[in-house]
């Protein structure tokens, strides 16, 4: 079965587009996950610092 060039044409264009719906996903994956475990931390950070500034008798200013 012989090709035309309109068909290879199609077949690139649709390579094309799921190769860019995959980047997509995955860069809006990558981006939550960052900002979760970012957020977490900055979380983890301010137990910590209430914990310590409750333990502490000094005032805090």
């Amino acid at each position: 079965m012989e090709y035309s060039y309109a068909d290879i044409e199609a077949s690139i264009r649709r390579a094309q587009a799921l190769r860019a719906q995959a980047l997509a996903d995955f860069l809006s994956v990558a981006y939550s996950k960052s900002a979760q475990w970012i957020s977490g931390l900055i979380e983890h950070k301010v137990q910590r610092a209430a914990a310590a500034a409750r333990s502490s008798t000094s005032p805090v200013f």
